[in-house]
């Protein structure tokens, strides 16, 4: 039989009991003229993900398919045999705590890039939200398209993973060289993602939110948070070296640690942790990496707000002698 499937909708879920369903009814309430499959990865959960998928299955067959190990794969085996099912001409992604909420998304970006041939990607704007649904952020970004790959600055490739689609035919020409990154086990396979098809295509952002990006609360104290954080950024420097040998690009390391601490003071601001701060604001001065007005612009563009820049400048004043 004739394979029709326009976009296979790759799903990874691992106990997300909570959030499943308004995963998979965003993905069920898209209007399309074309048809679509759900492909999910459920890895051996401990809690009812299974069964609830498999109930969703039972009443979606045409739509659903289910991958269902009997063993716990990791995620990132998952993220990539989940992707290796795909039928479809285009690929887009929404993991189970996520959920969509436009029901034109996929028409939208389809249409996009039937019309562009030059473009290998599309992604969106979202929202942010918590474990009861309640809005954290609206983001209004309004992201560069085009040629957007960079090695330093997160902004330009690090799209939130269910907001986007791109071409199969894109995936699978790349593949290697995605595998070859999702090797060194960094835990960033969507990262790996964005800079490896951004590198090889063009990219483009659409202004309209379609999706609910979920962050769970984290137990775990402050401190512990920050050095997590400082791990996770730390691998995101390491996955640019390779990416830098991979494509023969020059890797500047200062302009590296200017991501890493620049990212860091602002995780720590989050935190309201005003000692890690100062911390990394003086390795920044001591590795001479950035001057003072660079500092302003590096925040900027990871996400903080001049105020951001000023309170920091405040409180080292104020625990200077700490």
């Amino acid at each position: 039989m004739k394979n029709d499937i326009v976009v296979s909708v790759c799903m990874i879920t691992y106990n997300h009991e909570k959030f499943i369903s308004q995963a998979i009814e965003g993905v069920l309430m898209q209007k399309t003229n074309f048809p679509i499959e759900l492909i999910i990865g459920e890895d051996c959960s401990t809690d009812k993900t299974r069964e609830i998928c498999i109930e969703y299955q039972q009443k979606y067959p045409e739509i659903i398919k289910l991958q269902l190990p009997e063993i716990n794969k990791g995620m990132m085996r998952n993220f990539i045999e989940n992707m290796q099912a795909a039928r479809g001409k285009h690929i887009a992604l929404c993991e189970g705590d996520d959920y969509w909420i436009d029901p034109y998304k996929l028409q939208k970006q389809v249409d996009f890039l039937e019309a562009n041939e030059d473009y290998g990607l599309v992604h969106t704007n979202y929202n942010v939200v918590d474990e009861n649904n309640n809005v954290i952020m609206k983001y209004n970004h309004n992201w560069p398209s085009g040629n957007v790959f960079d090695l330093y600055f997160d902004y330009k490739y690090n799209f939130v993973t269910a907001t986007v689609l791109f071409r199969t035919s894109l995936y699978n020409t790349y593949k290697s060289e995605i595998i070859e990154l999702i090797k060194l086990k960094l835990g960033l396979g969507d990262a790996i993602l964005w800079m490896v098809l951004s590198r090889h295509s063009k990219v483009k952002f659409i202004l309209n939110t379609t999706t609910c990006y979920r962050i769970l609360e984290n137990s775990a104290s402050h401190f512990t948070d920050i050095d997590k954080a400082y791990r996770f950024r730390k691998d995101t420097i390491i996955l640019r070296e390779h990416v830098s040998k991979m494509y023969a690009i020059k890797y500047n390391e200062k302009k590296a640690k200017n991501f890493l601490y620049g990212a860091m003071i602002k995780v720590a601001f989050e935190k309201n942790n005003y000692q890690y701060a100062k911390k990394y604001y003086i390795k920044l001065l001591e590795n001479q990496i950035i001057n003072v007005f660079d500092l302003k612009n590096s925040l900027f563009f990871l996400g903080a707000r001049f105020n951001l820049f000023k309170k920091l400048i405040s409180k080292l004043y104020i625990i200077r002698s700490k």
